[in-house]
């Protein structure tokens, strides 16, 4: 997310250790930031998404996590859990689970983007890490994470923890400002029809 001296574009960060024989493929993660949505008030899907890819994730905060930063994160989590799409609980995922990694990270300086506005800032980081067993079970998990940049004090609102956690889940960038998923913040913290929408289309084909 990016913030003009407030406001960022995220980037995606690879949390995957000690992958396993019978993974088959990790789906690299784009290197540059996330592109805004051609289409007018649209929230795209990142392409790093599965049918098979379970709605249920495990959560945990990394050590030294403030707990300002953890109590952003637990009411986004309430944000989307209160959706019916997913459902995420406290705990450590294994490895055949969905998981996502929460915390902080501190960053000074401007965000790499190429739109033409100076002084962005980027506020937080976030995004999917997916993994794709084959064998006996075939089987897609996400190992996923969301970060606030500690660096900046306007990193701390749960606009930001909102718009990080969406991108774990697999949302891109949209255009509407009314979306948690505008990559500029507008303090917006509940999900438009268009991110429901969107987080349906992931999340409503699976099991």
């Amino acid at each position: 997310m990016l913030a003009t001296k407030q406001n960022v574009q995220t980037a995606v960060i690879n949390t995957v250790k000690d992958l396993q024989n019978q993974i088959v493929q990790v789906i690299p993660q784009p290197k540059a930031n996330y592109p805004v949505s051609s289409k007018k008030n649209d929230t795209e899907l990142q392409t790093i998404t599965s049918d098979d890819l379970s709605r249920v994730y495990y959560y945990h905060f990394a050590k030294q996590t403030p707990t300002e930063v953890k109590k952003l994160f637990l009411q986004a989590i309430a944000e989307y859990n209160q959706t019916g799409l997913v459902k995420l609980v406290p705990g450590i995922a294994n490895k055949h689970r969905n998981g996502i990694t929460l915390g902080t990270y501190n960053k000074a300086g401007r965000s790499s983007t190429n739109q033409p506005q100076t002084s962005m800032i980027e506020l937080g980081i976030g995004g999917p890490t997916m993994i794709q067993y084959r064998g006996r079970e075939n089987y897609t998990i996400n190992h996923a994470s969301a970060k606030l940049n500690s660096h900046y004090a306007d990193a701390y609102k749960l606009s930001v923890a909102v718009h990080e956690l969406g991108h774990a889940l697999g949302l891109n960038h949209s255009s509407s400002k009314r979306s948690v998923m505008y990559p500029i913040d507008q303090g917006i913290t509940q999900l438009s029809r268009m991110d429901l929408r969107n987080l349906a289309k992931i999340y409503l084909r699976t099991k």
